[in-house]
């Protein structure tokens, strides 16, 4: 049996979607490495919650 190793880091970007209303959207490109990861956290459009903390942006599951 292979033994798969997977990625816990890798570069993502951050882009300016462009508005189709009055309010400026960001999307925040994840890399497919960390998506393919089991240990990913999220699935198709689940809603997140996200803040920021210094100079970092945490983003966490919303827990019900």
């Amino acid at each position: 049996m292979i033994e798969v190793e997977y990625v816990y880091e890798d570069i993502g970007r951050v882009f300016k979607k462009n508005p189709r209303t009055s309010s400026m959207q960001y999307v925040i490109q994840v890399p497919s490495s960390l998506g393919r990861n089991p240990h990913f956290p999220f699935t198709h459009k689940e809603p997140v919650r996200i803040k920021i903390e210094g100079n970092k942006l945490i983003i966490e599951k919303i827990w019900k």
